[in-house]
């Protein structure tokens, strides 16, 4: 008994083990011997442990494992799951994450870690889409006493509007975006423009355009990241309460201002369309024409030239007007834009008395005669008067039948895409695809982008080459920020995946530039960015690169950690290689990945300081309790070359060390091991 509480106790004072040898002892300890006149110390030492270690993972099955939990351990359980709770939910697995958040919530002892798991808690089911459940949580946290002092008081009312933004309760949206408003600190500057926009947004969706023009205005005088877009939505609802030269003031400052804007062809187009209504046609086409040949690729560049085609027949001037309709029609063939053109174009030959050569022309053009038409739109009327209804399972049938039906139809793209928005509901991900491909097949349109977006998305893991070009394609056609966001961000994780770093690194960088990206995902880019300086033997620049991501509280932490240590150990800075070790299974133990990659790259380092008997007994470490395939394999590897390099030195005693080094096998973490593995002699680097 005495034995074995002070190997516990000894374990418990080198705290160097990363598989929890002290707590494994001291439950072993408690077990055999539960009337003990040393059971309160041990529990003592095991309560000090769960407080200090961040193995939470494993320090969690470890209280379970304790069937009566004094209030010591009650409150290490609080610590504890609570801090296992961040972990998930910054590894963004966030149903396990409220899971552990609840199981520290069982235990309300500290006030402060009680109030944070109900805010962390709330953040996960936000990210679960359960927001009625997240709004409980976020109101929990305020309620909870002592949290008015915590820094995400004010911040969580931002949070609440935004739950009720996605529930579209727009009324209640609007209440608590405003209290975020009020108390929001100056820190928080890229919240307030955010908050301040998303007010605006349900104001406009409520038709209340009054409110939505103060806020709108007030959000682009924020300056924010969003700037343009809250200029461009303040002149839609300017122009929807008919104060057009108001509306045509904010679109000019929106284009003059703003010209890499995406919503500068948007704008462009309402401004012509406002020109338009105010009976200044000229002007209109002007503006149409620019937007032809400044943004050749726009969505609008059919619905432009419908428009300019509409103002030559105005102007009677019907010969070029037939011309640009006749152009819509061969470039932008089953869309919206080219049924309006075959509407113009059959005016013009009817106003002119040319109803035959009208009728010659549809022929010839193979396009659809006037009886085809008109059963191609109640065709379509009726399924799309079932998809407003919300009746996906009706709307996916209907759908299909009108494009087998009608498939160069006048609403054919259309179609594609609330077909494909039901079946992605459905999670009929194939049909999705089958409709997102079809969109994308035919030309330039306004789902086009939406439409490269979501069949990137389903085909990711199965294909990802083919999710690349999507996401290219996106890249250089969206619509708008978050769009380009993602894009870009998915083409990151991908040339990941296909092992392209160089491609990776090159997108990683436009990811951190952008202001629509999370910062877990600027973490994801900046670990990208480090492993190309790392993998291209820029040290120096490396070290700066993987410092600012070394603390962040996830894998991507634990990676950076030890790429940190792999750089000491290249250096020759053994000793602080050692150091920087033993720091990752201090801040990292649950990461076991990273923690058995270290283990062996201390090994490497034992080996570097000839200290062979450490060396063989951390990499056996590894063997023993990790249970990734791949790593015991390398494990195994290099322990294999350490005995192999000592048996032939015991037989061959008298050869040269390049002689015995001559054997050794390969192994690329994070070196070739025929660098790494040294029994003797200098730094072959």
């Amino acid at each position: 008994e005495q034995a074995l509480f002070d190997y516990a106790k000894l374990s418990y004072e080198l705290g160097l083990d990363p598989y929890d040898e002290a707590i494994r002892s001291l439950q072993d300890y408690i077990n055999k011997y539960p009337y003990s006149e040393r059971l309160d110390e041990a529990y003592a030492f095991l309560a000090n442990i769960y407080m200090t270690t961040k193995n939470y993972r494993t320090a969690i099955m470890s209280l379970d494992r304790i069937k009566v939990k004094n209030e010591r351990l009650n409150a290490a359980y609080q610590r504890v799951a609570f801090f296992r709770g961040i972990e998930l939910f910054n590894d963004r697995n966030y149903q396990e994450a409220v899971s552990t958040f609840d199981l520290s919530l069982k235990h309300p002892i500290n006030k402060e870690f009680t109030a944070n798991a109900n805010y962390w808690k709330g953040e996960a089911l936000y990210r679960l889409s359960k927001y009625d459940d997240a709004i409980a949580a976020y109101q929990a946290f305020v309620f909870t006493p002592g949290s008015f002092n915590l820094p995400n008081f004010h911040r969580v009312n931002y949070h609440i509007g935004y739950s009720y933004y996605q529930k579209k309760d727009f009324a209640n949206a609007i209440v608590w975006f405003k209290k975020y408003i009020i108390n929001a600190p100056p820190a928080e500057a890229r919240l307030l423009s955010d908050a301040q926009t998303r007010t605006a947004d349900a104001y406009f969706v409520s038709k209340d355009y009054g409110n939505a023009i103060d806020a709108y205005d007030k959000a682009f005088r924020l300056k924010g990241p969003d700037a343009d877009y809250s200029l461009y939505q303040k002149s839609l609802a300017q122009g929807v309460a008919e104060q057009f030269d108001a509306k045509i003031a904010s679109l000019n400052l929106l284009i003059n201002n703003y010209p890499q804007s995406k919503y500068v062809v948007d704008g462009k187009f309402e401004l012509a369309k406002t020109q338009q209504i105010k009976g200044n046609d000229n002007e209109a086409y002007a503006i149409y024409k620019n937007v032809l040949e400044q943004h050749p690729n726009s969505r609008l560049t059919g619905a432009s030239m419908v428009q300019m085609g509409l103002i030559k027949y105005n102007q009677q001037m019907d010969e070029e007007a037939l011309t640009l309709y006749k152009e819509v029609i061969n470039k932008f063939p089953g869309t919206t834009e080219a049924s309006e053109a075959q509407l113009g174009i059959k005016r013009i030959y009817v106003e002119s008395g040319k109803a035959m050569e009208y009728a010659e022309w549809v022929n010839n053009s193979g396009l659809q005669g006037i009886s085809r038409t008109e059963l191609d739109s109640s065709a379509y009327e009726a399924a799309e008067n079932v998809y407003l209804r919300g009746n996906c399972e009706a709307a996916i049938k209907q759908m299909g039948a009108y494009i087998k039906d009608f498939p160069q139809g006048i609403f054919i793209i259309n179609a594609y895409h609330y077909k494909a928005d039901c079946d992605q509901k459905a999670g009929n991900k194939n049909d999705a695809l089958d409709s997102y491909k079809a969109i994308i097949s035919r030309g330039r349109s306004r789902f086009t982008a939406n439409a490269l977006l979501n069949a990137a998305q389903i085909i990711r893991k199965e294909n990802p080459e083919e999710a690349i070009s999507y996401f290219r394609q996106l890249e250089e056609i969206a619509d708008n920020t978050d769009q380009l966001a993602a894009a870009q961000t998915g083409l990151m994780q991908l040339y990941v995946i296909t092992n392209n770093p160089t491609a990776a690194a090159e997108y990683a960088a436009k990811v951190l530039k952008s202001d629509r990206t999370q910062e877990s995902t600027k973490h994801e880019a900046r670990l990208i960015v480090a492993k190309d300086l790392y993998n291209a033997g820029m040290l120096s620049e490396a070290t700066d690169a993987f410092r600012p991501i070394m603390n962040v509280n996830s894998a991507i932490g634990a990676e950076a950690r030890y790429y940190m240590a792999a750089i000491l150990h290249r250096q020759g800075e053994y000793a602080r290689c050692e150091k920087a070790v033993f720091d990752m299974v201090d801040k990292f133990a649950s990461y076991d990945h990273w923690i058995a990659k270290a283990f062996i790259l201390l090994a490497e380092n034992y080996v570097k300081l000839d200290n062979i008997a450490q060396a063989k007994f951390t990499l056996q470490s590894v063997i023993d309790n990790h249970d990734g395939v791949e790593v015991v394999n390398e494990a195994n590897e290099v322990l294999n070359i350490i005995i192999d390099r000592e048996q032939r030195m015991r037989i061959k005693p008298d050869l040269p060390d390049e002689v015995l080094n001559s054997g050794s096998s390969t192994n690329a973490a994070p070196q070739d091991m025929n660098e790494e593995i040294q029994m003797e002699g200098g730094n072959n680097e």
